[in-house]
């Protein structure tokens, strides 16, 4: 298991944003009691996937919040829907620009046929925050990319703001022409809640609670930073900061 030390270096290096910004990240996080806590040396506290996600969180939430102001918001951020889009085998013969066919599902990770079991068993309306968690685990162990036949992959998560939400797509593709990947959606627990009567009303309280105007907070990260990080946290590193 890594210390803290570790998981800002490799966040700042994967992302770009520098040890030092991270650092400034985590050690709000840290005030806060959000994340684990410990001495230096061998008494430093190790890290785990969900310090690891919340840090994540903290670096694409917002530039305008303190960061667990920005991890309490994103708290409330959970899974709305899922849009599926799953290709069969090719057939000799067929056309290989086929259509997408996405079907649309109760927010949840569903990869039906395949063994994922670090996403599956999050339930229906889990939240962001137990997304990249269980990305994490599923990276360290192993499971988010030897499936069988080893099809190409692609994760890519994205945050936006002011008012918090996010995306998460993972995307495998077979040689055979087989594809299955599965976007979902996550919103604020507000505004899932809302009904056709009041969803004007809830919309102008988060759009003023957040201070949202006419720019748009968009920022990406991919699988190369979910196994990196995880990597990290199941190796180890420097001590405490």
């Amino acid at each position: 298991m890594a210390t803290s030390g570790a998981l800002i270096n490799i966040c700042g290096e994967v992302t770009g944003l520098g040890s030092v910004l991270v650092n400034s990240r985590y050690r709000s996080l840290r005030k806060a009691g959000m994340v684990s806590k410990g001495g230096r040396g061998p008494y430093a506290a190790q890290m785990t996937s969900r310090d690891g996600a919340l840090t994540l969180i903290a670096l694409m939430g917002s530039d305008r919040e303190a960061a667990d102001k920005t991890v309490s918001d994103f708290d409330a951020v959970v899974c709305e829907v899922t849009a599926i889009n799953r290709l069969d085998d090719l057939i000799d013969g067929e056309d290989n620009d086929r259509r997408p066919n996405w079907d649309e599902r109760i927010g949840r990770f569903y990869f039906d046929g395949l063994s994922l079991p670090s996403l599956q068993r999050l339930p229906e309306r889990h939240k962001f925050e137990e997304a990249l968690t269980a990305l994490l685990d599923a990276a360290a162990s192993g499971e988010l990319s030897r499936l069988p036949d080893n099809p190409h992959f692609h994760v890519a998560i994205t945050v936006f703001g002011p008012v918090p939400r996010a995306t998460i797509e993972i995307d495998y593709w077979w040689f055979s022409g087989r594809r299955h990947t599965e976007e979902i959606t996550y919103i604020l627990s507000d505004i899932l809640n809302q009904t056709p009567e009041n969803y004007r009303e809830v919309d102008a309280k988060l759009a003023d609670r957040f201070q949202e105007r006419d720019l748009e907070i968009r920022r990406k990260i991919t699988h190369k930073t979910i196994f990196a990080v995880a990597a990290a946290l199941s190796s180890g590193g420097a001590d405490e900061q």
